[in-house]
């Protein structure tokens, strides 16, 4: 009876290796980001698309590990967590991913003159809330000390709202468009929209990370 049950039962670790391996694509994607933020102003043209094209690379792969993991998981009779949530966690990687691709686009076919201390800010509170997933899917299969991880990921979605607020607020200020004089060239309208588009997406990011957060947070009350 034990043999026919091993059968059916799933390699457990398969799920579990293919989210800790996006989870470890994300990670590099947001590293990747990151630099090219920080970078961004001493960087010519042909610099700027290679590191846009390398995300994009990085985003591309992950598309590919999102559906090994779509069509393993439909193959699969029986799986170690629920269903919808392999699913959801697979899907809301995908997005996250997504979004830090759109966002290094985005910076590069606008011809933002400049980057800014807000997107530095969002920058590196990406890569600190993609490792903490990374953390957590390295961890998943035993659910050892996930929690802390999740939690964090939650209080670094909160610190990225008050940038993004913060940031929007400089850039729709009433001086602001008034000024003729802004030495970073945010006199502008048309500049404004570029980078609230460019922040928008940066915060989407964590958005992405926090909503992961909830099902890692439900399946340790479901396995608890």
């Amino acid at each position: 009876m034990k043999n026919v049950l091993s059968f059916f039962m799933p390699k457990e670790r398969k799920f579990f290796d293919m989210l800790a391996g996006q989870s470890h694509n994300i990670l590099q994607a947001a590293h990747m980001l990151k630099e090219f933020l920080q970078k961004y102003d001493s960087l010519n043209e042909h610099q700027r698309r290679q590191y846009v094209d390398n995300i994009h690379k990085i985003e591309t792969k992950g598309d590919n590990i999102t559906h090994n993991i779509i069509n393993t998981l439909n193959k699969t009779f029986i799986t170690p967590l629920d269903r919808e949530d392999i699913h959801q966690l697979a899907a809301y990687m995908d997005d996250v991913v997504d979004y830090i691709d759109l966002a290094a686009k985005r910076l590069f076919i606008y011809n933002v003159a400049s980057s800014t201390r807000h997107m530095h800010d969002l920058g590196n509170i990406i890569v600190k809330s993609t490792e903490h997933m990374h953390q957590c899917m390295v961890k998943l299969a035993k659910l050892d000390n996930v929690k802390q991880h999740y939690i964090a990921i939650q209080e670094l979605e909160n610190m990225a709202d008050i940038i993004h607020d913060k940031a929007l607020g400089e850039l729709f200020s009433e001086k602001r468009l008034e000024s003729k004089n802004n030495s970073k060239g945010y006199d502008d309208a048309i500049t404004a929209i570029k980078l609230k588009d460019i922040y928008d997406f940066l915060e989407s990011v964590t958005d992405k990370c926090e909503l992961i957060a909830h099902v890692l947070e439900g399946i340790v009350v479901k396995h608890s």
